[in-house]
């Protein structure tokens, strides 16, 4: 409240013009911290962001080979032993 004095020299409280103004900004930061998920309420019903997904290698790159290469080496098929060879009687130095 201010006090305003008259010509006439009577004084009278007033509210303060900037009260209004003071007013008016917090109700507009109140909004803008709810619409950015500042508070604590907001905070809860926000949803994480999607992770970026790494950038494709540029063909022909190594990074392009490496990721091929390690692509071939996770969809090879599990390596069997070879099969035992049975050799005919009688033949030397195989």
């Amino acid at each position: 409240m201010v006090d305003e004095t008259d010509d006439k020299g009577n004084v009278r409280r007033v509210q303060n013009p900037a009260m209004k103004m003071a007013a008016a900004l917090e109700h507009l930061i109140a909004r803008y911290l709810a619409s950015f998920s500042a508070t604590p309420i907001t905070r809860e019903k926000t949803k994480p962001a999607a992770q970026p997904k790494p950038p494709e290698p540029e063909p022909g790159s190594p990074a392009a080979l490496d990721a091929q290469m390690a692509a071939l080496v996770e969809h090879r098929p599990a390596e069997s032993p070879a099969p035992a060879t049975v050799l005919p009687s009688g033949i030397e130095g195989l």
